[in-house]
Order: C-alpha cells, then structure tokens, then sequence
C-alpha cells in the first residue's frame, strides 16, 4: 500500500511598514487666472507628481472668493465637493459651470492631494471672472520647470474665447510673450528683451539653446488679447 506523501504548512502575519523617507506630493494647479462672464472653468491637475504610482487616495478642493455673497460660495463649495460632478481625476479634466461662478470676483482654490503613504501637498490658485467675453488661455505642464543651458526651450499655449452661446473660436487671437528674470523680493522682474522667440507659431515659445543664463530662475508669460476688441 503505498504511503500518503508528508505536508507540511505553516503561516505568518506581516507588517509591511512605510518607508523611512516616503515620497511627497507635488500639487500642479494648470488654469487660467482670468475668464470671462460666460466661461466654465478647467482645473487641470494632471501633471502633479508623487502619487506613488497609484491614483491619489483622496483630494481635496476649496475656495476662498472676494466680492461674492455668501450663498454662491456655499454652492460652488458643495459642487466642489460632490465627486460624481468634480472629479479632478477624471480625463479630461472636469469644469466648474459659469453659473457658480460669479462676476467681478476673485476666487482662490486650494487641491490637497494625499497619497497611499499618507503624505500629502497641496497649491492654490487664483482666478478672476471679469464682466466681459476675455481669451481664456493655458500653458499645459508644471509650473516650475528644469532645462540645461544646452538645450532649447519650448513652451506650448493653448487658447479660445467662448462666447455665451455655447459656442468657442480660437480666430482672431494675438500672443505676446514675455520673459522675465524672477525677482524674489517683487515677485515680477524686468522684461529680458534679448530673449526672442525662434518659433513661427506664435502659441508656441521657443528660445534657442544658450539663450537662458545658468542658476537664473525665469517667469514665462503670454498674453492673449481679442485683435477685434482688444480685449485680454
């Protein structure tokens, strides 16, 4: 008769820790600082960084507004937080309505971002929503950036007007960009006239390698202004 073979089992509960240094959120609020009456408003913050390689464990939205009563607050924050309507997880990313935003306001957001290693970041970021049809315009990426010296630098803007019809055009929009040497202690610094753009679409700014001084930091801006109107 043949014997059964032996087994053997035996079992163990572990505790996987959290590392030492855990990594940290990076918050990257892509919006634009100004829009118009009619317009919703994108807050895109895809290009944040130090998820972990997983989706956020939790975010957070809220808002600070001048010049608006106390009801339209209470709105836009219970919308801000109702996650079936503002996910900012979501592809694309989601759109406060017009209607919850009011004119002649200011509002600042704050996105707290937290996330399996229980770290979190957070940034803010300001809008105002003028009485008027204003170019809404964007520039895709994160905010603080690296290049080296020896490299070209491109930067990519995306912009349109949306009229209160429901209906958007990209037509008749002029860029100026300006680059400027940031200055700590003011927060804008003199316009560096040297530095010219290379590239022949004017969404785009290019500067050419060695254009850019070593150890500088630099603010990049466009405005976009209605050649009709002249409006920006």
């Amino acid at each position: 008769m043949d014997a059964w073979p032996a087994v053997d089992s035996a079992s163990a509960a572990v505790t996987v820790a959290a590392p030492m240094v855990a990594v940290s959120p990076s918050v990257a609020i892509v919006a634009p600082t100004t829009i118009g009456v009619c317009d919703p408003l994108a807050m895109d913050i895809s290009n944040s960084v130090g998820s972990g390689g997983r989706v956020w464990s939790s975010i957070t939205t809220t808002v600070q507004a001048t010049s608006s009563n106390a009801t339209s607050v209470a709105r836009l924050s219970a919308f801000l937080r109702n996650a079936e309507h503002f996910d900012l997880q979501s592809a694309p990313p989601p759109l406060i309505p017009a209607r919850y935003l009011d004119r002649r306001s200011s509002y600042t957001f704050t996105v707290t971002v937290c996330n399996f290693l229980l770290q979190c970041g957070q940034a803010s970021h300001t809008v105002l929503v003028v009485d008027s049809l204003v170019p809404t315009v964007l520039i895709p990426g994160l905010s603080l950036r690296t290049v080296y010296r020896k490299d070209a630098l491109g930067i990519s803007s995306a912009a349109n007007v949306l009229f209160c019809d429901g209906t958007s055009s990209n037509l008749d929009l002029a860029f100026a960009w300006a680059v400027r040497i940031s200055s700590s202690s003011s927060g804008q610094g003199a316009v560096d006239t040297g530095l010219i753009s290379k590239s022949k679409d004017p969404t785009k700014l290019t500067l050419s390698a060695y254009a850019l001084r070593v150890n500088t930091l630099y603010d990049i801006m466009v405005t976009v202004t209605m050649a009709s109107t002249l409006a920006a």
